[in-house]
């Protein structure tokens, strides 16, 4: 994660807020509009940000309740802060020299986008891979889009047959 996805108006506030929340012992209070709720549990597909297939959606879904213990409710502002500062150090830092392979589905929603950009901008090893329409989790989005991540990730990772 090189960014989360907030508005430009929406960035600096969330900088303040989680920042002065953690110094007065808010830390564990949820950022404003999240719930402990699991998104997957709470979010009907429609209008989802997480996958463009329905069953696969309803397998998050299905995983979830069988597993609660693996669940992640939203973010707390000590998470936001401690989440901002650490795309901010990741920004500072030169490309990595290895190779890499990124996906960004044309319909996300939750990281953001233009930190993912100018990331992969300055990798000179790396590769952007835009999908569409995917949204936030590529490889579990639809047969289709899985199949033409999965296929470039093999064209990285599989070495030829002899």
């Amino acid at each position: 994660m090189w960014g989360i996805g907030l508005s430009p108006v929406l960035r600096p506030i969330a900088w303040v807020f989680s920042a002065l929340g953690r110094r007065v012992g808010l830390g564990a209070m949820l950022a404003p509009g999240q719930t402990r709720e699991y998104y997957t549990l709470r979010q009907p597909f429609d209008g989802n940000t997480l996958t463009n297939d329905a069953e696969m959606f309803a397998w998050m879904r299905g995983h979830m309740q069988a597993h609660p213990e693996l669940g992640l409710g939203g973010p707390t502002l000590r998470w936001l802060n401690e989440a901002l500062i650490e795309c901010r150090a990741l920004a500072a830092l030169p490309a990595p020299t290895a190779p890499c392979l990124t996906f960004l589905g044309a319909q996300e929603d939750i990281v953001d986008t233009d930190a993912v950009h100018t990331q992969m901008q300055r990798w000179a090893n790396g590769r952007l891979e835009m999908v569409d329409p995917a949204e936030h989790e590529v490889l579990m989005d639809t047969p289709e889009i899985r199949t033409r991540a999965f296929d470039a990730l093999a064209e990285i990772f599989v070495p030829p047959a002899p």
